[in-house]
């Protein structure tokens, strides 16, 4: 009986940090499809070294989503932050309308795992019958 005890104990913590408190919210009357570029408006931490190691994993998150990143106009506008408790948030702002659209939070504190939590979420996955093809030299706007 003991033994038993231990082992769902065990069980339960696995699972309790494989998920890490990862949390999304999302406006669902917006379609994600005709979000293909992204600015950033910030990266919040007083430590720059942290800021620049969070816009490259949030970049290479959304890049492998078929986001394009652009310095400035964007479909969308990406802020990240980390709280005082330590959680992790990251937001994407509709740019014209400055309206926000997704945020996903984590507690986690392992930076590139927790960011590819965070945006796996990131709704809808493209329509895998929808491509995109550029000519050499071409933007994407």
């Amino acid at each position: 009986m003991r033994r038993n005890r231990g082992l769902t104990l065990v069980l339960l913590l696995t699972g309790t940090c494989m998920f890490a408190g990862v949390t999304v919210k999302y406006d669902h009357s917006v379609d994600f499809t005709r979000y293909r570029t992204y600015s950033w408006i910030a990266a919040r931490q007083q430590d720059p070294d942290w800021n620049e190691r969070m816009s490259n994993a949030v970049d290479g998150q959304l890049k492998a989503k078929g986001w394009c990143r652009v310095e400035s106009g964007g479909d969308a506008s990406v802020a990240a932050e980390r709280t005082r408790s330590g959680e992790l948030a990251i937001e994407i702002f509709d740019t014209n309308s400055n309206r926000p659209i997704w945020r996903g939070t984590s507690n986690d504190e392992k930076l590139t795992k927790t960011v590819a939590d965070i945006l796996k979420q990131l709704p809808p996955a493209p329509n895998p019958r929808f491509r995109f093809k550029l000519v050499k030299g071409e933007t994407f706007h």
